[in-house]
């Protein structure tokens, strides 16, 4: 809990332990850049997701840790224990890893919709064939003849029935 509770120092979110790990999970697999910005949105997304889990089980323990001192949830004020930590750390303007991060997630979605794509099509300029990576290329005369083909081979495998 320590690192989702942890303060902001001198107006640096980086100060932060958590909200510098999710920028180390930002790098490429060989160190050389970022991430693209869809790639990366799951990774803040399962950050988040644990903080949340974590600060419910903080301010509602399902049970006693007597060796850290926390008791077991009480059986009234719930709401009002669960609202407190809310304000506290999960909302925006809490200045909390968690705000920071669901900060970055909203910016990386936003992001993510303006990149390029993950696959490009590209079409001939005749508009006859389409290929992907140059490693697919289908012309449009084959594609024609596909619901045919299938056909064909559907009744054949009729026939051997």
């Amino acid at each position: 809990m320590a690192f989702c509770t942890e303060e902001v120092m001198g107006g640096r979110p980086d100060s932060m332990l958590l909200v510098y790990f999710s920028g180390v999970l930002g790098f490429s697999a060989d160190l050389t850049g970022f991430l693209p910005a869809r790639s990366y949105t799951s990774n803040l997304a399962a950050l988040i997701y644990i903080q949340r889990l974590l600060f419910l089980e903080y301010a509602l323990p399902a049970q006693g840790y007597p060796r850290l001192g926390i008791a077991r949830r009480p059986r009234t004020g719930q709401i009002a224990r669960l609202q407190n930590v809310r304000q506290e750390y999960l909302v925006l303007g809490s200045q909390s890893p968690f705000e920071e991060l669901f900060s970055l997630l909203v910016f990386r979605r936003a992001i993510a919709g303006s990149e390029t794509p993950a696959f490009l099509l590209k079409w001939s300029d005749d508009g006859q064939i389409l290929s992907y990576k140059d490693d697919i290329v289908v012309h449009m005369e084959q594609f024609r003849r596909l619901p045919k083909a299938l056909l064909e081979r559907a009744e054949s495998l009729c026939e051997q029935l």
